[in-house]
């Protein structure tokens, strides 16, 4: 009995502790964190290690620190991202795609590259 009671009183705290310790590090960020709504259609990740989410009608990028809203064109909803080995992003729509490219100041915009095809 002695030995049943001395293993429950040293195994009861590293079982609970291990339900702490061993859980993953995870973030959530609500909608609010990054001035968006809820649903995110994609994600991706470019060779910096920034982090790109497609949202209803807007890409959010998060550097680990700041969140940038990149705007889209005409309430594109992007439903698809990836990134080539040169760390270009290319976005899918419905009936649309293109790339996000460095513009004025820092910022990244969206351009099309389906215009430039023909119908």
């Amino acid at each position: 009995m002695k030995k049943i009671i001395l293993i429950l009183i040293f195994f009861t705290p590293i079982l609970l502790f291990s339900q702490i310790i061993g859980l993953p590090l995870i973030q959530n960020y609500p909608p609010t964190t990054y001035n968006g709504e809820g649903q995110i259609w994609s994600i991706t990740q470019d060779n910096r290690g920034v982090m790109y989410f497609a949202g209803n009608n807007a890409i959010y990028q998060y550097d680990g620190t700041n969140w940038k809203t990149i705007t889209l064109p005409n309430d594109l909803v992007v439903r698809s991202m990836d990134v080539d080995e040169n760390g270009i992003i290319y976005l899918g729509s419905n009936a649309e795609f293109g790339l996000l490219e460095p513009a004025n100041k820092g910022k990244i915009q969206y351009r099309s590259l389906s215009q430039n095809l023909d119908s």
